[in-house]
């Protein structure tokens, strides 16, 4: 009798700890005993658009016209050594605005994930399972970058003229 008791008591408790552990699914539910599975969302942004987009973009093409017109004259007086320097400056200045534009995406993607409601973050997805759910987090991602960028600064005020006569004809 109390080997009965104790093999009772054995699978009662493998019973409900089954339950337990499989959730609704073991329970039966309304989707046919399976229990919905959980969505997983997961943000992805077009790097090179959200660059174009970019606060600091301007400068660098406003930098990068001025390193090519010295480029041309150096190549015009055949200077080889100044075409190297500008060469070289040209190199540290894409690589200061890759490292800059990705250190404003790393600073932003908290905030766009928490507001888009996404898991985690990614430049593309080359594969994904049923149940993945991808968000285009791009134009999120682009306004948050031009949010926190630092105001560009107000264009000199020029004095207006101490009297403008108009005449009639």
């Amino acid at each position: 009798m109390k080997n009965r008791t104790w093999t009772a008591t054995v699978l009662a408790s493998a019973l409900v700890a089954g339950i337990l552990w499989l959730g609704p699914a073991a329970q039966g539910d309304a989707h046919g005993g399976e229990a919905p599975a959980a969505a997983v969302r997961i943000g992805v942004f077009n790097a090179e658009a959200v660059f174009n987009r970019y606060p600091g973009q301007q400068q660098l093409q406003a930098q990068a016209q001025q390193m090519q017109a010295e480029m041309q004259q150096a190549a015009q007086a055949q200077d080889q050594a100044q075409m190297q320097q500008i060469h070289a400056r040209m190199q540290q200045l894409q690589q200061e605005a890759v490292d800059g534009f990705f250190a404003a995406v790393r600073a932003a993607l908290p905030q766009v994930a928490r507001e888009s409601g996404v898991s985690a973050v990614v430049q593309g997805v080359e594969y994904r399972a049923d149940g993945v759910e991808e968000v285009d987090v791009t134009e999120a991602l682009a306004a948050a970058l031009a949010a926190a960028a630092p105001a560009a600064p107000a264009a000199p005020e020029r004095e207006a003229p101490a009297e403008v006569i108009l005449e009639t004809p």
